[in-house]
């Protein structure tokens, strides 16, 4: 009587052991990160670098996902794949954080905790130049703070499955595999800038390397 009833127990406690074993080890995998260096960068706050931190913003699709006032969205019902992804108040999070956190967030893929992002595309942003980052900084410290209130995002036991699994990378692993621009910008310039505007902005639908 003994014995079953210890197998009862186990088989109950089986489910909870699993859902706690794949949560842990999905969290070790989103901080087993590596930090990239600090970003050095002397601010610009001329109305010009201002107003094109807007324009890069606006080309690569951070109102879309941020809201129009970039006060921050959530895209439970968009995202089957996850309980509740939440897009921040992306000005607020600028002004709370330095510029080595945003550039963090937005060229590797690591947010301000240290841990791997799942949902933001940084693998479209990884080859952004130093000065499109640094006057997309200088926008949203400039921009006026719209106050909303989010709910907490929350992964979920399916994508936290995934992402034990290795089913899916998260975001810091993703932005590593973005190739390197190869056009010389000396010899071509126009052929240059075509090459960074697709890599900085399509990637996230057509690919890594834009091959699909």
């Amino acid at each position: 009587m003994l014995k079953l009833f210890k197998y009862l127990v186990l088989a109950a406690l089986l489910p909870l052991l699993i859902i706690v074993g794949i949560y842990g080890f999905s969290e070790y995998k989103l901080k087993a990160v590596t930090l990239p260096p600090d970003f050095d960068f002397a601010l610009s706050i001329d109305e010009q670098t201002i107003q094109h931190g807007e324009h890069v913003l606006r080309t690569r699709g951070c109102f879309g996902c941020h809201g129009q006032q970039l006060q921050g969205r959530v895209f439970t019902d968009q995202w089957p794949w996850v309980d509740r992804a939440v897009a921040p108040n992306l000005v607020a999070y600028a002004k709370i954080n330095g510029i080595s956190i945003f550039e963090r967030a937005l060229r590797h893929g690591i947010g301000a905790d240290g841990r791997a992002f799942w949902s933001m595309p940084s693998y479209n942003f990884t080859r952004l130049s130093d000065g499109d980052v640094g006057a997309i900084f200088s926008y949203l410290r400039a921009a006026e703070l719209i106050e909303k209130s989010l709910p907490t995002p929350n992964l979920g036991l399916k994508a936290r499955w995934k992402i034990a699994t290795g089913a899916d990378p998260h975001m810091a692993d993703l932005a590593k595999e973005v190739p390197v621009l190869n056009v010389n910008p000396d010899k071509f310039p126009e052929l240059a800038r075509g090459e960074y505007i697709a890599m900085t902005s399509c990637n996230e639908c057509h690919g890594l390397d834009l091959r699909g």
